[in-house]
Formats: structure tokens, sequence, C-alpha cells
């Protein structure tokens, strides 16, 4: 009698979750995009958990939400979480609940964590990247063992969970440099669903611009074929949300309702779309502001580095699973051409000493940003 009075509770609290999203609200007929759905079906027949990698802005809940609509918990609960947006201490709290005078600020009633709120249905762990690895360690005993302890209690509640993570990092590489505990990242890593960019699926440009301009409360307005040519020939790196946010100021500021290749390059040119400012969020990169010069370029083409334009280059080198390294050199003590040196001489720091960052470039001074595959 209490377990059922217990599901009546966690069923009346689990009403306000659930997940708005299907396969049908996809939108794409590129073979990239058919692909990943035709996997995300597959993977949503099975219980397993399903680690989700793509950039930022590619659509990694609309697919976590498509997969549990198309599960057996589809009646269930459908509860996310982004875990970079609260601090370690109140991430912990979000998760697995706390108890009545569990810490200063408590509420007096307690409260129930993600993890009870998804039972019977799907969690969603979204930046799992940016967990701490304290809090790594605690999800990790819940994962193996489906059971949730509330902070300030010692009572376990099983829970019956499908678990679904999404990154926009290279978890192994957090796993190699230490940030990401080893046992968790094979827990998560069950099935990998990996989501093309809007760079790879080009031809699903025009059919998105017409769904974005359809919202009704942007001003009604068309796109003449040449507006619609640039904005394919874009180069999205917040793909699906940066092509909607864009297509949102279009609409705004287009004169008697029609969105022609002049505005759309007033766009274009405006500072979103400027390669020479660093990229937001986890794992940015500060691109190469300038082009290398020919000194520049064959003096580390003979230092045996394979140089790249990382502007147009870095998503195929990540996709790749290619390592990047990013290096530091002082244009002035680069050797005059032709150079004969085999080692990694020309990429020093001002003060003559080899650098090397694998994380992030940097500008300093007369110092110049290079980045290119290890040998």
């Amino acid at each position: 009698e209490i377990q059922n009075i217990e599901h009546k509770m966690r069923r009346l609290i689990a009403q306000k979750h659930f997940a708005e999203n299907t396969f049908d609200n996809i939108i794409g007929a590129s073979p990239a995009i058919q692909a990943a759905k035709n996997l995300a079906r597959k993977y949503a027949s099975v219980d397993s958990t399903i680690m989700i990698v793509g950039g930022t802005g590619t659509g990694k809940e609309l697919f976590a939400q498509s997969i549990h609509n198309a599960s057996g918990r589809r009646h269930a609960p459908f509860v996310a979480i982004n875990c970079a947006a609260f601090p370690s201490s109140i991430l912990e709290s979000e998760l697995f609940g706390y108890v009545k005078g569990a810490f200063t600020g408590a509420l007096n009633e307690g409260k129930p964590g993600i993890f009870e709120l998804a039972h019977m249905g799907t969690i969603f762990l979204d930046e799992i990247s940016e967990i701490s690895l304290d809090v790594q360690l605690k999800l990790l005993r819940v994962l193996q063992e489906r059971k949730v302890i509330r902070i300030g209690d010692d009572k376990v509640t099983p829970v019956n969970i499908r678990i679904i993570t999404a990154s926009n990092r290279n978890l192994g590489d957090l796993v190699n440099s230490g940030a990401f505990r080893e046992d968790l990242f094979y827990r998560i890593c069950v099935l990998k669903l990996r989501l093309p960019s809007l760079n790879e699926r080009r031809e699903d440009i025009p059919e998105l611009v017409r769904y974005f301009l359809k919202n009704p409360h942007l001003p009604r307005c068309e796109i003449t074929g040449e507006a619609l040519e640039q904005l394919v020939g874009c180069n999205w790196r917040g793909n699906v949300r940066q092509l909607g946010n864009t297509v949102e100021l279009l609409a705004v500021m287009c004169n008697d309702g029609i969105i022609d290749a002049r505005l759309v390059q007033e766009v274009i040119d405006d500072s979103s779309f400027r390669h020479d400012q660093p990229m937001a969020g986890a794992g940015a990169k500060l691109p190469v502001k300038d082009n290398l010069t020919e000194k520049e370029f064959f003096g580390l083409k003979h230092a045996g580095c394979s140089v790249f334009n990382p502007i147009i280059d870095t998503d195929r080198a990540e996709e790749d699973n290619r390592r990047v390294t990013f290096f530091l050199f002082d244009r002035n003590r680069l050797p005059d051409i032709p150079c004969s040196n085999t080692d990694l001489s020309p990429c020093r720091s001002q003060s003559g000493q080899y650098r090397e960052n694998p994380r992030q470039t940097y500008r300093h001074n007369d110092s110049f940003s290079c980045a290119f595959y290890d040998s």
C-alpha cells in the first residue's frame, strides 16, 4: 500500500515533465540527417544508455525527446537538465534530491531529485562533460545500482530509468586529461549517436529557413532565391540555432516583406559571422586571424608540420578523431626560406622556447597563433 501511494505521488509530480518533440519535428531530408534519425530510431527500441555527440545547436535535446517518444517509455516522464547550468553543490541536490534540514536553505518538505522524477521514464543529462569529479563519482553509483539516496538521508530509493547524455566536447580527450572519469565514460557510452553539423547538411538549409519564417511571432516575409543561396553558402558554426537566430533577425529587418541578397550580406558582415572572434562554448578555439605569410607557411612545412586552416578544417579534424595541437610562435624567429629544419624550432614563444597548448590558441603581442595536425 505504501508503494502504491509512492507511485501515485511520483506520477502526479511527473506530469509536469514530458517530451514535446518526435522524429517528425526534425527537419531535413539530407543523407546525413536521415542517417542520424534512422540510427536514433533503432536506439529507441532498446533501453541501453545513449550518448549524443554534436556541436552546439545541432539538436541534441530534440533527438533525445524524439528517442523517448519513440520508445516504450513514451507515456512516462522525460526529465532534462543542463549540467553546465549549476554549480557542483547545487547540481548534486538537483540530481539526487535532499531531505528537510540537509543544508542551509533547504526546503522544509525536502525535494526529489530528477532521478526520482524520471522514474519509469527517461532522464536527459545535457552537457555531462561539465560535471565535477566528485559528482561524477556519485552519478556513477546511481547508474550502476539504479538506486538514489537523497542528500541528508539514509533511505535508498530504487529508480527505473533510461538515461540519455549529451556533450559538445570530446569526452575521450577529457578522460585522457583526467577531467572525466574513465569508468563513468564507459558506463554512459553504450550507444553513441553523432549528429551532423549544419555545414554537413547544407541541402537542408532552404527547408529550415522556410520553417523559421513561418514563426507566427515574426513579421510575414518572403526570401529571394539569391538570398537563400547566400545563406546556404555561410559557415554555420552555431548550426541550426544560429540559422534560426539569423532568420529571425532578417525577418525583423526586412523591408516590404522581402529578404533580399543585400540584407543577407549585411547580416553576414555582422560580428557573429566574423571568424576573427573567438567561438563561444565549451572547447572553443581562437581561430587564426591573419593568413600565414609564405615565410611562415614554409617554415612550418619544413618543420614537419601539416598546416591547415582552423577556420575551415577544425570540424574535419575533430570528426576524423585526430589530435589537433595548437602552437604559439614568434613571427620574427622563423627561419628564412628555404628551411632545412626538421624539428619544431619555428614554433617558439617570444622567449624562444617551444610552447604547446592543446586546448586553446592565443594571440599575444608579436606572436602568432597557428594550428596544425600532429605528424
